[in-house]
C-alpha cells in the first residue's frame, strides 16, 4: 500500500513538474505537444529530470574528444538542397557578400544586414520558409567550395549562428517557420553542408562548434518525433534529412534510433504515396518529379554510405516509366495541379510513346506520332482523389495541346496562401476543365478520398477511349468518356445523375495564346495566335441549355485566369456550357483539323455504343466491350 501511495504522489510530482517546465515553451503545429525525451526521464533511481537538465546535459556531452570524431568523419558524400550551376552560383552568392538575400527566383533579393528572422518582405509565406530553412546558404557554401575564397564562408558562418543564436530553443521561436516540417528538413541538410567546410576552416572554434552540434541534435529530435512528423512530401524530406544527420553523425547517442525510424518511415511513404503503376499521388506532375528525386538522393546517399538495401528500387522505374508521359512536346510539365511552366529535368530527347492509362494514379494520355505529325498532340486526362495535399478540384478534367499551342489550359498553382482569393479560385472547379454544380466547387476532404476513379480505358489503331466518374458533389453522379478518333477528332460524352435539380457547368478554359471566335451558343472557332493550327469546339445536345457564360480577367466572380509562376496571373478566355436538370448529359466535340470534322454523335446507353458520323458522311461505331 506504502509503496502505491508513493507511486502516485510520484506521478503527481511530476505532472506538476512538466506543467510548470513545458506550458508556453514545447508546441507544434497548433496544439502543445512533446515527448518523454524532450519533457522529462525518470531515471532507475526514482530522480525526475526536467526539460532544462534534459537538454543540458545534451549540451554537455558534445566534449571535445566527440567534437574531434566529427571532425574526421567521413563526408565524401552530403545531400545538397542546390548543386552548383556555373555564373548563377557565383552570382547569387555575390548577392549574398552584400547581404542581398536570394531564396528563389520568384523574388528579387532582399537586402538583410541584422536579421531578426521576422523578415517578411513579400508578406509571402513561401518567402518565410525558404528564409528560415536557410536556403540561400548553399550559393555561398557552393561558391566557397568552388573558389576557395574565405569570404563566402564567412558569409554562411555569420548566419548561421545568427539563426542559432535567436533560435536555440525547438519550438520556442520568433518565426512560426522557425520550427517546422519542412523548413527544418531543409536547413538541417544546409547545416550540415556548412558544417563540411567549416570543419576544415581556419574559422572552426570549440565553442561555435558545439552550439553547431547541439543545434544538429536539436534538429534530428524534432524530426524523429512523430508529433512532428507530416505524411506527405514533407515527411519525406524530414526522413531524408535525419537520415543524412544519423549516418554522417554516427557517434551521436540517437544516431541509429534516427536511422531506423527515418528509413522505415521513408519505406512506408513510397508505399502510401506513390500508386502501384508509379503515379506520385499528390496531384501535380512538377511533384511527382520532385518526390522522386528525394528518393533517388536518399538512395545514392545509402548506397555510398553501405546503408541501402534495394527497397525504393522497383517504385522508382515505376516512377520513371510515368515521368515520360508528363514531358509535353515542349518539354514541359503539364500545368496541372501545384505545377509551375517548368522544364522536366533530364529529357535532351523527348519521348516518343503510345496512349497509355495509369488507372490506379487515375491519369491517361493520348498522343499522335511526335515524329511525324504536322502538329504534335499531347492530351492528359486525370480522375484521382488520393489525397488532400495539392488537390484541386480537378476531377475529370483535362489539358490539351496541339502543334505549339495550350489550346485547353489548366490553373498553375498562383501561390499556397489559403485565404487568397484568387488561390480559392485557382485550385476550385471552375479553373479546370470539368463540371461545376450549382455555380460551386467542392472542398477538399479527406472523406472524399476514393470517390473520383477512371473505370475505363481502350486504344487501338482506330481509336483510344478514357472513362472516369466521381461522386464528390453531394447526390449527384457523374461519368465523362473521351475518345479519341484518330487522327483529328475528340468526343467527350458528360453523364450526369442525380435526385435533385440542379445547374450545371460544363468549364472550357481555353490558353492565352488562343484567339476565341463564338459562333454561336454551341459553336466556337479557337485559333492559335502562335501558329497555323485552329480547333472547333462544338456541342450536339441542347436539352436543358441554360445557354452559354464567357469569362476573362473576370473579378465579380473571379474566373478566366491562369498561373504559370508564383504570385502572378494573366486573363483568359473561360467558356462554360450551362444546362439545369436532374439527370443530364452534354455531347461535345473537338474537332482538331475543319476537314475532318464530327457531324453527329449518337449514343446507345444499352448497348454502350457510340455511332459517330462525319461530315464526309463516313460513319465509325465504337462499342465498349
Amino acid at each position: 500500500m506504502k509503496d502505491k501511495i508513493q507511486i502516485c504522489m510520484l506521478l503527481a510530482l511530476t505532472a506538476v513538474v512538466l506543467f510548470v517546465v513545458v506550458v508556453g515553451e514545447y508546441k507544434t503545429k497548433s496544439q502543445i505537444t512533446y515527448t518523454r525525451e524532450e519533457v522529462s526521464a525518470i531515471n532507475s533511481n526514482t530522480k525526475l529530470k526536467t526539460v532544462s537538465q534534459d537538454t543540458a546535459e545534451e549540451y554537455d556531452s558534445i566534449d571535445k574528444k566527440l567534437l574531434s570524431q566529427f571532425k574526421s568523419n567521413k563526408m565524401d558524400r552530403i545531400i545538397k538542397r542546390y548543386e552548383p550551376k556555373s555564373n548563377e552560383t557565383l552570382n547569387h552568392a555575390d548577392d549574398i557578400l552584400e547581404n542581398k538575400i536570394y531564396v528563389g527566383d520568384e523574388w528579387k533579393p532582399v537586402k538583410i544586414e541584422n536579421p531578426t528572422w521576422l523578415e517578411n518582405p513579400y508578406k509571402d509565406d513561401s518567402w518565410v520558409l525558404y528564409y528560415q530553412s536557410l536556403d540561400f546558404l548553399p550559393y555561398v557554401l557552393n561558391a566557397y567550395e568552388a573558389t576557395g575564397k574565405k569570404e563566402y564562408l564567412e558569409k554562411a558562418n555569420f548566419y548561421v549562428f545568427e539563426w542559432i543564436k535567436s533560435n536555440r530553443k525547438i519550438y520556442s521561436s520568433k518565426s512560426n517557420f522557425a520550427w517546422n516540417d519542412h523548413g527544418t528538413a531543409n536547413r538541417l541538410l544546409n547545416l550540415i553542408q556548412f558544417w563540411k567546410s567549416y570543419r576544415e576552416s581556419e574559422l572552426y572554434n570549440d565553442k561555435d562548434a558545439k552550439e553547431l552540434i547541439y543545434s544538429l541534435v536539436q534538429h534530428g529530435k524534432f524530426l524523429n518525433e512523430d508529433g512532428n512528423y507530416t505524411k506527405s512530401n514533407h515527411g519525406i524530406m524530414q526522413d531524408q534529412a535525419l537520415i543524412e544527420l544519423s549516418v554522417l553523425f554516427p557517434q551521436l547517442p540517437k544516431a541509429n534510433e534516427w536511422f531506423e525510424k527515418a528509413d522505415k518511415r521513408m519505406l512506408a511513404s513510397i508505399e502510401r504515396d506513390v500508386a502501384k503503376d508509379g503515379v506520385h499521388k499528390e496531384h501535380s506532375p512538377s511533384y511527382h518529379t520532385l518526390v522522386k528525386e528525394l528518393f533517388v538522393d536518399s538512395k545514392n546517399f545509402m548506397k555510398h554510405y553501405d546503408k541501402y538495401d534495394g527497397e525504393f528500387d522497383t517504385s522508382l522505374k515505376r516512377m520513371d516509366k510515368y515521368e515520360k508521359y508528363l514531358v509535353m512536346p515542349d518539354g514541359n510539365y503539364p500545368l496541372l495541379g501545384d505545377s509551375e511552366d517548368n522544364k522536366v529535368n533530364g529529357f535532351n530527347e523527348i519521348p516518343s510513346l503510345e496512349d497509355a492509362v495509369f488507372k490506379d494514379g487515375g491519369v491517361a494520355f493520348f498522343r499522335n506520332n511526335w515524329n511525324t505529325a504536322e502538329n504534335p498532340l499531347y492530351f492528359m486526362f486525370t480522375a484521382a482523389f488520393h489525397s488532400v495535399v495539392h488537390k484541386h478540384a480537378d476531377d475529370l478534367s483535362f489539358v490539351l495541346s496541339y502543334g505549339d499551342t495550350d489550346y485547353f489550359v489548366d490553373s498553375g498553382k498562383y501561390n499556397y496562401t489559403v485565404d487568397d482569393p484568387y488561390r480559392q479560385y485557382i485550385t476550385s472547379v471552375f479553373a479546370h476543365n470539368s463540371i461545376a454544380v450549382n455555380d460551386k466547387s467542392y472542398e477538399f476532404d479527406t472523406r472524399k478520398i476514393g470517390k473520383s476513379e477512371i473505370s475505363e480505358f481502350e486504344s487501338n489503331s482506330t481509336y483510344s477511349l478514357v472513362r472516369g466518374r466521381h461522386t464528390i458533389y453531394n447526390n449527384v453522379e457523374i461519368e465523362r468518356t473521351i475518345i479519341y478518333l484518330k487522327p483529328s477528332n475528340m468526343i467527350i460524352h458528360d453523364k450526369i445523375v442525380s435526385f435533385n435539380e440542379n445547374k450545371y457547368s460544363q468549364i472550357f478554359n481555353i490558353g492565352e495564346n488562343v484567339n476565341v471566335k463564338k459562333v454561336n451558343d454551341n459553336e466556337f472557332l479557337l485559333k492559335s495566335k502562335i501558329d497555323s493550327s485552329a480547333i472547333k469546339l462544338k456541342q450536339l445536345e441542347s436539352n436543358g441549355s441554360d445557354g452559354v457564360s464567357v469569362y476573362e480577367g473576370s473579378e465579380d466572380p473571379i474566373r478566366g485566369w491562369q498561373s504559370n509562376t508564383l504570385n502572378e496571373k494573366h486573363p483568359i478566355t473561360s467558356i462554360n456550357f450551362n444546362k439545369k436538370g436532374k439527370n443530364q448529359s452534354y455531347m461535345t466535340v473537338i474537332d482538331l483539323d475543319e476537314k475532318e470534322s464530327i457531324q453527329d454523335v449518337n449514343y446507345s446507353a444499352k448497348q454502350d455504343l457510340y455511332q459517330i458520323e462525319m461530315t464526309d458522311s463516313n460513319k465509325v461505331n465504337i462499342k465498349q466491350q
